[in-house]
């Protein structure tokens, strides 16, 4: 029963809250859309006010019911948008200039409103359809940050001008009556909410805080009027109460003057180059806002979707004559702030948005200004809190950089411009930071630089002699003038520390995710100096597109021998090792026969001679396999003469080349002794001759010789220990 019972409660403050929250939504979303009406419908359209007021509430419902309805953020409040604002006014206010029929004013300005709204809308659209709406998602973080502290920044300023707006000569008040002057009680107050505020969501946590406050508030605000009786007429004369509006019946009476006929499209047309702008605005800014929210509420939005609803909705408000509409940063951030979570407030915001159009919009003139400031200035002061100082651990001071840069660009050119500028900006900072990276994921030198292929002692000799002649490096990343030139400096430090010794470069692109023009001209460079210090440059995993633009500029050239490229980093340090062997005269010694082999590989002769006795001897012919990956690995075998490669199939059933065997190798020990199945497949590159120990005949040396056995098994040991010993010289 108290389960229930805290259920109920539970959802009376849902209730309460949502119903709180689209009261005074609404009552914002009026006064704001009245104020965007306000800017575009003055001088000779101010008799047109009232009816544009009526109408674009209109279509401001249908916008926020449909993105409260459909959006992928529950709590998204939509309303006409400030950021395309000021074109349209200008394009509208250059327009109606040069219109001498006062008779064609309604009806042009209505269908560059229309168009504007409907264009950007089919804009929305296409841009979500074709899901382009995630490039928001590269957008650097401290660009948001920047349009989050911008936005905190223009509100606190737009509520201070409102505020200023008030009192036109706030400072002409002798300091006597200082004190009882509009300027300073209106200011006192909207401070006094403001540090309340402040206050009251420092000290209280429950969602029903924020409005029950906002509501207290007014309340408050009434019983001192009351006390002190102080009439409506006098509030609204020293600027605490809002201006009442004028009736709705005088939409209709406009709406039917407008006509097509009277539209004045040559004038349209030559304007349409300013309309055209308002898309890229509104695109961005749309955007910018769903990726603020996005960081701000840590909620995943579906920018696409929102995209595509927005596109819909502003299509459908375009044909009615309304504003371009989209989620409201603020407006939303309200929402949030009176602790919401359901779309329930957005769909009754614009129930109670209806209301007032139908009721009366003069509900709005009874509510004090100084609360609606302080609120404001409240959120502003959060946001900037929030995005400037709360974050201080999370940012570099390249990041404070950028934030600052942007928000100087905003107060100064406005939003689109400090946005363009900081992604500029950090684009700039990012190349630098970029550039500080080494484009050597690792390099290993001569020494630690070995293929898998298993060769015989005088082989591997030879090899551990010529130490500081193979340079192994694997490059990374995205290669550019910057970073590539460091490749030149690091061929110069190993030459200076070795001189006379290397001998090869590898270059592994594996990790390279491309390379810039700029750094051909590097490459360029390194071909010379290599050419200088006669050393032979090896590349390998390497992209088709990336090998293309080496071979452009004449990096890679199939008639120069001193710039090869081998498909695979294994091969690369293979076809070194051969070069080295061959430059030592070193020749494979395959007319030892068997006994005397495996005498040099056990070290004794009695435990080669008794081994010998358990071997059965395999011809294969060049291209034929010994072995397939995934058959039972049943015997073991011997290397006398000739060949194998190792290869190894990937999980997209390519064959990846592994290593090299040469005589005088054992074969296939893992799969044997672990008793499963083959790990590689083998395939010999010339006619071989190998010796296989069963699984049969082991066990009868087992048996029979335990301590050959023995002996056996340690040499195997020592391989499997070699081969490690290799691996992890070159991690």
């Amino acid at each position: 029963m108290l389960a229930v019972r805290d259920g109920s409660m539970y959802k009376k403050i849902d209730f309460i809250s949502s119903l709180l929250s689209g009261i005074i939504i609404s009552f914002l979303i009026v006064m704001i859309t009245v104020s965007f009406t306000q800017f575009i419908f003055h001088g000779k359209l101010s008799s047109y006010f009232p009816a544009a007021t009526y109408l674009i509430l209109i279509t401001t419902v249908i916008i926020t019911l449909v993105t409260a309805l459909f959006s992928s953020l529950p709590i998204s409040i939509g309303h006409p948008q400030d950021e395309p604002l000021p074109i349209i006014a200008l394009t509208i206010s250059s327009i109606v200039a040069g219109i001498q029929n006062p008779d064609n004013l309604l009806s042009t300005t209505m269908v560059v409103i229309a168009f504007s709204t409907s264009v950007t809308g089919i804009c929305f659209y296409m841009i979500g359809k074709f899901k382009l709406g995630n490039f928001i998602r590269f957008i650097p973080f401290p660009v948001v940050v920047g349009f989050l502290v911008s936005v905190g920044c223009l509100l606190i300023i737009g509520t201070t001008k409102n505020i200023m707006s008030i009192v036109p000569n706030p400072f002409v008040y002798h300091s006597t009556n200082f004190f009882k002057s509009d300027f300073f009680i209106i200011w006192s107050m909207t401070i006094g909410y403001t540090l309340l505020f402040f206050y009251v969501m420092h000290r209280f946590a429950h969602r029903l805080i924020f409005p029950g406050f906002l509501l207290f508030s007014i309340v408050i605000f009434y019983i001192i009027v009351f006390i002190f009786h102080i009439s409506i007429s006098t509030l609204r004369e020293h600027g605490l109460l809002f201006q009442p509006f004028p009736p709705a019946n005088t939409l209709i009476s406009t709406i039917s003057q407008f006509s097509f006929s009277k539209v004045e499209w040559s004038s349209i047309f030559a304007q349409s180059g300013n309309l055209l702008t308002i898309i890229p605005i509104s695109t961005l800014s749309l955007l910018l806002i769903l990726g603020a929210l996005d960081f701000n509420l840590k909620k995943e939005i579906d920018l696409n979707n929102e995209l595509r609803i927005t596109g819909i909705n502003n299509v459908l408000i375009g044909f009615a004559g309304g504003l371009v509409g989209y989620t409201g940063f603020m407006m939303t951030m309200i929402n949030n702030q009176l602790k919401s979570t359901t779309r329930a407030p957005g769909i009754l915001s614009a129930m109670f948005t209806l209301t007032i159009l139908l009721a009366g919009i003069n509900l709005i003139a009874y509510i004090p200004k100084t609360v609606v400031f302080g609120m404001l200035l409240f959120i502003g002061i959060r946001i900037l809190k929030t995005w400037s100082y709360d974050i201080k651990h999370e940012f570099y001071s390249s990041d404070y950089l950028t934030v600052s840069i942007i928000l100087i660009m905003v107060l100064s050119f406005g939003l689109l411009v400090g946005v363009v500028v900081g992604i500029l900006v950090s684009f700039v900072l990012i190349i630098i930071n970029y550039s500080q990276i080494s484009p050597i994921k690792y390099r290993i030198e001569s020494i630690n630089v070995r293929s898998g292929t298993r060769r015989d002692s005088l082989a591997e000799n030879i090899l551990k002699k010529e130490k500081g002649a193979i340079l192994f490096l694997k490059l990374q990343n995205y290669l550019f003038f910057g970073i590539t030139n460091k490749l030149i400096d690091d061929i110069k430090i190993t030459i200076n520390n070795q001189p006379n010794q290397l001998r090869y470069i590898i270059y592994d692109y594996e990790l390279v995710i491309g390379i810039d023009s700029s750094a051909l001209y590097c490459f360029s460079r390194i071909k010379a100096f290599i050419k200088e210090h006669n050393i032979t440059v090896v590349i390998t995993e390497v992209e088709a597109s990336v090998l293309r633009k080496l071979m452009d500029i004449g990096f890679v050239d199939p008639n120069d021998p001193s710039i090869i490229v081998v498909p695979q980093h294994e091969q690369a340090i293979e076809w070194c090792e051969k070069q080295i062997l061959q430059k030592n005269n070193y020749v494979k010694n395959e007319a030892l026969p068997l006994e005397a082999q495996l005498t040099n590989l056990f070290q004794n002769e009695i435990t080669a001679r008794c081994i010998k006795k358990y071997f059965n001897k395999i011809a294969i012919n060049e291209q034929e396999f010994l072995f397939k990956q995934g058959d039972p690995a049943s015997s073991l075998y011997y290397l006398e003469s000739g060949e194998l490669s190792v290869y190894m199939e990937t999980q997209n059933k390519k064959q990846l080349y592994i290593s090299t065997i040469q005589t005088g190798n054992i074969i296939g020990e893992m799969g044997f002794y672990l008793m499963g199945n083959r790990f590689a497949t083998i395939i010999a590159n010339e006619n071989s001759i190998v010796q296989e120990l069963s699984a049969e005949n082991f066990a009868k040396l087992c048996a029979t010789e335990p301590e050959v056995a023995e002996q056996f098994n340690r040499v195997i040991v020592r391989i499997l220990a070699e081969r490690l010993n290799y691996r992890n010289l070159q991690i």
